[in-house]
Protein backbone atom coordinates (compact mmCIF):
# COMPACT_ATOMS: atom_id res chain seq x y z
CA UNK A 1 0.00 0.00 0.00
CA UNK A 2 1.27 3.34 -1.18
CA UNK A 3 -0.19 7.12 -0.72
CA UNK A 4 0.61 9.91 -2.99
CA UNK A 5 -0.08 13.20 -3.05
CA UNK A 6 -0.41 15.86 -6.48
CA UNK A 7 -1.41 19.61 -6.09
CA UNK A 8 -1.98 22.20 -9.35
CA UNK A 9 -3.32 25.87 -9.60
CA UNK A 10 -6.66 25.83 -11.09
CA UNK A 11 -7.37 29.05 -13.15
CA UNK A 12 -10.79 29.92 -11.45
CA UNK A 13 -12.41 29.99 -8.26
CA UNK A 14 -12.92 26.50 -5.80
CA UNK A 15 -16.77 26.74 -6.33
CA UNK A 16 -16.57 26.39 -10.02
CA UNK A 17 -13.76 23.88 -9.84
CA UNK A 18 -15.83 21.46 -7.60
CA UNK A 19 -18.58 21.87 -10.19
CA UNK A 20 -16.92 20.97 -12.69
CA UNK A 21 -14.70 17.50 -10.76
CA UNK A 22 -18.29 16.42 -10.08
CA UNK A 23 -18.74 15.84 -13.67
CA UNK A 24 -15.58 12.86 -14.25
CA UNK A 25 -16.86 11.91 -17.42
CA UNK A 26 -16.01 15.52 -19.01
CA UNK A 27 -12.83 15.43 -17.25
CA UNK A 28 -11.88 11.45 -18.33
CA UNK A 29 -12.15 12.82 -22.08
CA UNK A 30 -8.72 14.65 -21.27
CA UNK A 31 -7.15 11.34 -19.33
CA UNK A 32 -4.87 9.25 -21.38
CA UNK A 33 -5.26 5.46 -19.43
CA UNK A 34 -9.10 6.11 -18.47
CA UNK A 35 -11.67 4.18 -21.35
CA UNK A 36 -14.63 5.26 -19.86
CA UNK A 37 -16.41 7.02 -16.53
CA UNK A 38 -20.13 6.68 -15.73
CA UNK A 39 -22.10 8.10 -13.19
CA UNK A 40 -24.12 6.06 -11.56
CA UNK A 41 -25.81 7.36 -8.78
CA UNK A 42 -26.00 11.26 -7.40
CA UNK A 43 -28.06 12.40 -4.59
CA UNK A 44 -28.01 14.93 -2.32
CA UNK A 45 -27.92 13.17 1.35
CA UNK A 46 -27.74 15.63 4.52
CA UNK A 47 -25.47 18.68 2.71
CA UNK A 48 -23.56 16.22 1.19
CA UNK A 49 -23.98 15.10 -2.75
CA UNK A 50 -23.43 11.58 -2.75
CA UNK A 51 -22.27 10.40 -6.18
CA UNK A 52 -21.43 6.96 -7.49
CA UNK A 53 -18.72 6.33 -10.49
CA UNK A 54 -17.59 3.42 -12.10
CA UNK A 55 -13.98 3.86 -13.51
CA UNK A 56 -12.46 1.62 -16.25
CA UNK A 57 -8.70 2.22 -17.50
CA UNK A 58 -5.55 0.91 -17.95
CA UNK A 59 -2.28 0.81 -15.68
CA UNK A 60 1.15 0.61 -17.73
CA UNK A 61 3.97 0.12 -15.78
CA UNK A 62 7.04 -0.86 -17.45
CA UNK A 63 6.30 -5.03 -18.18
CA UNK A 64 3.00 -4.79 -16.42
CA UNK A 65 -0.54 -3.77 -18.16
CA UNK A 66 -3.49 -4.17 -16.11
CA UNK A 67 -7.09 -3.55 -16.76
CA UNK A 68 -8.75 -1.56 -14.08
CA UNK A 69 -11.96 -1.26 -13.25
CA UNK A 70 -13.69 -0.24 -9.70
CA UNK A 71 -16.82 2.09 -8.60
CA UNK A 72 -16.50 4.65 -6.25
CA UNK A 73 -18.51 6.19 -3.65
CA UNK A 74 -17.78 10.09 -4.06
CA UNK A 75 -18.92 12.36 -0.89
CA UNK A 76 -18.74 15.78 -1.73
CA UNK A 77 -18.54 18.48 0.98
CA UNK A 78 -18.54 21.57 -1.16
CA UNK A 79 -19.23 23.99 1.52
CA UNK A 80 -15.80 22.45 2.99
CA UNK A 81 -14.46 22.41 -0.93
CA UNK A 82 -13.78 18.59 -0.38
CA UNK A 83 -14.60 15.18 -2.12
CA UNK A 84 -13.66 11.91 0.32
CA UNK A 85 -14.01 8.84 -1.70
CA UNK A 86 -13.25 5.17 -1.96
CA UNK A 87 -13.71 1.98 -3.66
CA UNK A 88 -16.96 0.06 -2.94
CA UNK A 89 -15.94 -2.73 -5.83
CA UNK A 90 -13.34 -3.22 -7.86
CA UNK A 91 -10.06 -4.05 -9.16
CA UNK A 92 -7.55 -2.21 -6.14
CA UNK A 93 -6.98 -3.79 -2.90
CA UNK A 94 -7.05 -0.37 -1.37
CA UNK A 95 -7.91 2.67 -3.18
CA UNK A 96 -9.66 5.96 -1.53
CA UNK A 97 -8.63 9.62 -0.55
CA UNK A 98 -9.27 12.92 -0.70
CA UNK A 99 -9.91 15.50 -2.82
CA UNK A 100 -9.88 19.12 -2.14
CA UNK A 101 -10.10 22.48 -3.31
CA UNK A 102 -8.39 25.76 -1.86
CA UNK A 103 -9.46 29.49 -2.86
CA UNK A 104 -5.89 31.27 -3.46
CA UNK A 105 -5.02 34.62 -5.47
CA UNK A 106 -6.30 34.36 -9.06
CA UNK A 107 -7.89 31.00 -8.48
CA UNK A 108 -7.63 27.52 -6.55
CA UNK A 109 -5.11 24.89 -5.30
CA UNK A 110 -6.54 21.49 -5.99
CA UNK A 111 -4.86 18.46 -4.64
CA UNK A 112 -5.83 14.98 -4.21
CA UNK A 113 -4.50 12.70 -1.86
CA UNK A 114 -4.68 8.81 -2.43
CA UNK A 115 -4.30 5.68 -0.53
CA UNK A 116 -3.72 2.58 -3.04
CA UNK A 117 -2.77 -0.70 -3.36
CA UNK A 118 -3.16 -1.69 -6.93
CA UNK A 119 -3.10 -5.78 -6.40
CA UNK A 120 -0.52 -6.75 -8.27
CA UNK A 121 0.87 -9.80 -6.96
CA UNK A 122 4.50 -10.88 -6.26
CA UNK A 123 5.53 -6.80 -7.04
CA UNK A 124 9.66 -5.71 -5.78
CA UNK A 125 10.67 -2.49 -4.84
CA UNK A 126 11.48 -1.55 -9.07
CA UNK A 127 7.74 -2.33 -10.06
CA UNK A 128 6.32 -0.04 -7.14
CA UNK A 129 8.35 2.64 -8.00
CA UNK A 130 6.89 2.40 -11.46
CA UNK A 131 3.49 1.71 -10.65
CA UNK A 132 3.33 4.57 -7.98
CA UNK A 133 4.74 7.25 -11.46
CA UNK A 134 1.95 5.75 -13.43
CA UNK A 135 -0.18 6.18 -10.39
CA UNK A 136 0.74 9.86 -10.19
CA UNK A 137 1.07 10.77 -13.68
CA UNK A 138 -2.92 9.69 -13.90
CA UNK A 139 -3.70 11.51 -10.66
CA UNK A 140 -1.62 14.90 -12.39
CA UNK A 141 -3.82 14.00 -15.91
CA UNK A 142 -6.77 14.06 -13.40
CA UNK A 143 -5.80 18.19 -12.42
CA UNK A 144 -4.66 18.74 -15.85
CA UNK A 145 -8.15 18.04 -17.52
CA UNK A 146 -9.43 19.46 -14.67
CA UNK A 147 -7.60 22.89 -15.55
CA UNK A 148 -8.20 22.61 -19.25
CA UNK A 149 -11.91 22.43 -18.90
CA UNK A 150 -11.99 25.33 -16.56
CA UNK A 151 -9.95 27.30 -19.18
CA UNK A 152 -12.58 26.28 -21.77
CA UNK A 153 -15.37 27.12 -19.73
Amino acid sequence: MDTVKVSKFIDCDSQKAIELSMNPEILAEEMPGVKSVKILKKKEKKGFIMQTVAWDGVLEAGPIKKDLSWVEEDSWDVKKRKCQFTQIEGSFKVYNGIWTFEDVENGCESSISLEYDAGVPLVGPLIDKLIKKVVIENLEALLSALEKVAKDS
